[in-house]
């Protein structure tokens, strides 16, 4: 009929990979095949994709972000205006751990490119870890935190503390190496580390500078251009 049909993480599963390989040149490579008809597959880098396979294939390359301002600019060109601005009665509060859980994904994915020197161990940092890490800070922001905006610093105190949770529930409890999840958990500190507080007094253990831009946003793309303009290491 002249459908499309998208078929994902296909490197979940190369042995069948092979199969697909022999049902593409026996049956899509027919006359009978429609002439509208499209098979998309996404994949991550792997060297078990059959050749051919690849040989009659048009390949689209998304490289991965190359530092810490494309990682940030790139999460949040995912994001929602909701979610990058805050939805909650705290919206304030959960901007800035957003920017901290952004910052800490950034840097530790940033990091992982320098191989040996940066990790004990190889990680595969993607995403997806950060996409489960912001839906879970942002529940237990809007469904078990309906604090008042006017709620003292102890409040802004907890969900620092939330913040670290769920950065050791997604990154610090992966990492194979004791070194590396001292590591993980260090620079989660400095991510989180004063940064849920409803004054204006807003600070990050963090080397950078002209943040305010960026929590005083009132749009998600007055957000992206503060970061361009944000002083930060490369």
């Amino acid at each position: 009929s002249g459908g499309w049909v998208l078929l994902c993480n296909c490197h979940l599963d190369t042995s069948w990979m092979s199969v697909l390989d022999d049902f593409c040149e026996t049956s899509l490579c027919s006359q009978q095949t429609h002439r509208e008809f499209r098979l998309w597959l996404t994949c991550a880098p792997n060297d078990n994709i059959p050749t051919p396979l690849l040989q009659r294939s048009f390949k689209l390359a998304c490289p991965k972000p190359s530092g810490l301002r494309a990682h940030l600019l790139s999460m949040y060109r995912k994001m929602s205006e909701q979610e990058a601005l805050g939805g909650s009665v705290m919206a304030g509060m959960q901007k800035q751990l957003t920017f901290g859980l952004c910052f800490f994904h950034a840097l530790v994915a940033d990091r992982s490119s320098f191989g040996s020197i940066a990790w004990s161990s190889p990680y595969n940092i993607i995403q997806e870890d950060f996409d489960v890490a912001h839906q879970q800070l942002s529940s237990l922001i809007d469904n078990g935190m309906q604090f008042q905006t006017d709620v003292g610093i102890a409040s802004g105190e907890h969900l620092e503390r939330i913040a670290t949770l769920v950065v050791d529930l997604n990154y610090v409890c992966s990492a194979t190496d004791s070194h590396d999840r001292l590591i993980l958990s260090l620079i989660a500190m400095q991510c989180f580390s004063g940064c849920a507080t409803e004054t204006a007094d807003v600070k990050f253990g963090l080397p950078i500078t002209n943040v305010e831009g960026v929590l005083d946003a009132s749009t998600k793309s007055e957000l992206c251009a503060a970061l361009r303009d944000m002083d930060m290491p490369p």
